[in-house]
């Protein structure tokens, strides 16, 4: 799931939430192995007082390039055949678009 909002100096934020294991997964080439390593052992430490772990990452994107992803996400909801998985596809393209190492690591957080 994903909330795109538009801020005043014409830059978009995009905050993706998502389990752990597939956030992760998307992250393994664009972060070095010891940010990786570190959180997924504060995730386990955490996983282990709660019963869920949600992740959130925060992307960010021109104007130019999130319009040129909204044109596409409305040509695929207009689609009659295959209109989920155009959609599907749109979605994914925005979650995976501009990510930098700032935008996908969030410091861990200490459980109690």
């Amino acid at each position: 799931m994903l909330v795109i909002v538009g801020i005043p100096d014409k830059t978009m934020k995009i905050f993706v939430k998502g389990a752990d294991n597939s956030m992760l997964g998307d992250m393994k080439n664009t972060l070095n192995a010891n940010i990786i390593q570190e959180t997924e052992s504060q995730l386990k430490t955490y996983s282990s007082v709660g019963p869920r772990i949600l992740v959130i990452g925060k992307l960010k994107m021109n104007r130019m390039g999130f319009e040129e992803w909204h044109s596409s996400y409305e040509n695929s909801s207009i689609v009659l055949f295959r209109r989920g998985s155009l959609l599907k596809a749109a979605v994914t393209n925005i979650e995976n678009k501009n990510l930098t190492k700032e935008d996908r690591y969030f410091p861990p957080y200490n459980a109690p």
